[in-house]
């Protein structure tokens, strides 16, 4: 890249919602692969409680594969093929809900009910022949048309036992889709959209209970399918209207927290069941995301469900909190179909953090032996959580962590041993004195996890690491794998699903301890923006929106893209912004200085976090008088937050870190933590990169949730 476009504004930027709830990474609980002979395995699924359907190829034809859950070891098993064709055909799609199946082949369709143990082909009052969509609501199947004659039909279940057309959907305009519609039905209303047409979407009524089906508005976004729930439809590219009598305003869009790191394409196909909309990002970033209505058409990103292939998702359903994902391209043959289990709550708990500076402990309980030997201390000029015996084993539990599904506990932790075989640690699943999952970190040198269980120690995993006076440990448990890391070294050993919950917790053996920054979390770090200008090729994602100053990607020696830099020092505030608003941010950048204005005492440069606008906002300022700050900016009025000593060399990369987690504000330099404060006047915003008077250089910017 030699040239830096200045980013146009996203058009539509106040449907950018504000993001509450960090981000939740979900895996798979179960990876089906493709039964021997089929190909292009996921082509579309469809779930319903205990059954889900699976679409793939076989022998040149086409097969429906049925699978049940089951009831013992809770996965998903193959029961038996429920319909195939020999021929290959265009178009599938396959529906479940309500204990009724739809799948179509083609132009051929076939309807089957659960009979309380397996799905059975259903009597039709014809074979049927339709070349478009189909979707299950109530005790209703639709079934697209191809425009010409008729745009869909409704089937429903007579008091015969039969199944026959009891509904027609036509607008009467006339124009024939050889693909047939797409469609969509929830309750009294359908929308239907011409599967390879560009045309609007065209939303249906039932007429009272006539057989005619009224035409009752469009939704002008060339994309389908819909999904629909209530009054609420969203489409392809995570595009949300809300009905308005027979109008169909489009009412915001459902963005994802990685919004930027994208093409901005949004949800390339969409489903919208059970209160939780699923979105298929991209094929840059191909994992399913799950979004929650909080309000009438306005949604959050909760989740992102990452499938065990990452070519590409090629289609999703979801049922009573289980998701299945078919992972399958036309053109590589795919790994097979995921299975996830959504928690619930969907939306994650807020992560619990202390640094012992407001000389708060009430949200800590204290058990074990020894539990009374915990106090606030000093350390130096920074309060700590003190463990001060050195006898028994003495834990402090964080109060409100008790989770389900993944957690992670992070500290750092300045240890005094008597002998090698004492030890400090974390715990993550603390169930009682005497049963918990912990990390170790010994005397002798070795980090491991173990499980404590009714009083007998057993060692997961343990190696030698290189110790230093602080460890920075962290330990996380998603019910699959517990990882732990020491100074960024790391193990990993399988994880029990049945261990059971408990609050996460700090304990010692016969060592005494000083923890301080203890930080609790619901989600893993998920990566918000990274631009990299010194790796040649495109840089991902959208650009910074510009205010002020000279902003352009400049290449150091060998004319390589080496950063984002502003080059004008004679300039105030010059600002480069960027990213959906969210709450818990940590910006991490390789920056240098290239000069600051000799005329400017105080020239800056620097980040923004939790940017409202240019009046707005926290900033960090490496300022020209060797200090470094942390500040809040209100209505142009700046309030120094904290501050500490740095000195940068023109000409030289530095690394900075300023991680904000609720009213906790740190800046890192080197790694090293340089200045804290806490504030709570912004709860959330975007970020980016700010100047004052002076001339800098941006080579990375990376931004994740921590």
């Amino acid at each position: 890249m030699k040239a830096f476009c200045v980013a146009v504004a996203l058009s539509s930027f106040a449907l950018v919602g504000q993001a509450w709830a960090d981000v939740r990474t979900l895996h798979p609980v179960q990876h089906i692969n493709a039964p021997d002979g089929y190909t292009h395995f996921g082509q579309d699924v469809a779930i319903d409680d205990g059954q889900m359907i699976v679409l793939a190829d076989n022998m040149g034809g086409k097969a429906a594969l049925l699978y049940r859950r089951d009831s013992s070891t809770k996965q998903y098993v193959f029961e038996r093929v429920l319909q195939s064709i020999s021929t290959s055909v265009g178009s599938v799609d396959v529906a479940m809900k309500n204990g009724l199946a739809a799948v179509q082949f083609g132009n051929q369709e076939w309807i089957y009910e659960f009979n309380g143990s397996t799905y059975v082909l259903a009597t039709t009052a014809q074979p049927l022949s339709h070349p478009g969509g189909v979707a299950i609501s109530g005790n209703s199947i639709l079934i697209g048309g191809n425009g010409c004659e008729y745009d869909g039909v409704i089937y429903q279940k007579g008091s015969n036992g039969t199944w026959d057309i009891t509904g027609r959907l036509d607008d009467h305009m006339g124009s024939c889709l050889p693909a047939g519609h797409a469609v969509e039905l929830n309750n009294d209303y359908a929308i239907l959209h011409g599967r390879n047409s560009p045309s609007t979407a065209t939303a249906f009524h039932r007429n009272g209970t006539e057989f005619e089906w009224v035409p009752a508005g469009t939704l002008n976004r060339a994309a389908g399918p819909f999904a629909l729930q209530n009054s609420t439809a969203v489409a392809p590219g995570n595009y949300v209207f809300r009905r308005s009598g027979s109008t169909w305003p489009q009412v915001g869009r459902a963005t994802a927290n990685d919004y930027f790191n994208t093409l901005g394409d949004g949800g390339v196909e969409v489903v919208y069941r059970d209160g939780t909309l699923l979105a298929t990002e991209t094929v840059v970033t191909p994992e399913p995301y799950a979004y929650l209505e909080t309000t009438p058409g306005q949604f959050e990103h909760v989740a992102v469900l990452q499938p065990t292939n990452l070519d590409y998702t090629w289609s999703q359903d979801e049922s009573k909190n289980t998701v299945v994902a078919g992972t399958e391209n036309f053109d590589t043959p795919g790994t097979g179909v995921d299975v996830f289990q959504l928690p619930t709550p969907l939306a994650a708990p807020s992560p619990i953090v202390n640094d012992f500076e407001t000389l708060d402990i009430s949200g800590f309980s204290f058990a074990g032996n020894s539990p009374g030997s915990w106090s606030l201390r000093k350390r130096g000029t920074n309060d700590v959580l003190r463990q001060a015996g050195n006898s028994g084993t003495p834990i402090a539990a964080v109060n409100g962590s008790d989770w389900t599904g993944y957690r992670r506990i992070e500290a750092d932790i300045t240890p005094t041993y008597v002998g090698s075989i004492t030890w400090v640690g974390l715990i993550v699943r603390f169930i009682d004195v005497n049963h918990y999952y912990y990390a170790r970190i010994s005397g002798a040198n070795e980090m491991g996890i173990y499980r404590h269980r009714d009083g007998v120690e057993t060692v997961m995993r343990q190696i030698r690491f290189t110790p230093t006076p602080t460890l920075h440990v962290s330990f996380s448990d998603d019910g699959v794998v517990q990882v732990l890391s020491v100074n960024n070294q790391s193990i990993s050993t399988p994880a029990s699903p049945s261990a059971g919950n408990g609050p996460a917790a700090l304990i010692t053996d016969e060592a005494a301890a000083d923890f301080d920054n203890v930080h609790v979390a619901a989600t893993e770090p998920f990566t918000l923006l990274e631009k990299n200008y010194s790796r040649t090729g495109p840089i991902n994602g959208q650009d910074f929106k510009l205010k002020g100053g000279n902003w352009q990607v400049l290449p150091d020696q060998g004319s390589n893209d080496s950063g984002l830099a502003q080059t004008n020092p004679n300039i105030g505030t010059a600002l480069a912004t960027i990213g959906v608003p969210v709450e818990n941010q940590e910006i991490d950048s390789d920056v240098r200085l290239d000069s600051f204005n000799s005329a400017d005492t105080g020239a800056w440069y620097g980040f923004v976090a939790r940017y409202q606008d240019a009046q707005n906002y926290y900033s960090v300022a490496v300022r020209s008088n060797g200090q470094v700050q942390i500040r809040k900016t209100v209505n142009g009025v700046v309030t120094i937050l904290g501050s500490g000593s740095f000195t940068p060399q023109a000409g030289v990369y530095y690394r900075l870190r300023f991680r904000l987690v609720h009213d906790e504000l740190k800046l890192f330099v080197a790694g090293v933590l340089v200045a804290n404060a806490r504030d709570g006047t912004y709860v959330t915003g975007q970020y980016g990169l700010v100047t004052h008077s002076a001339r800098a250089k941006w080579q990375t910017v990376l931004v994740r949730q921590p």
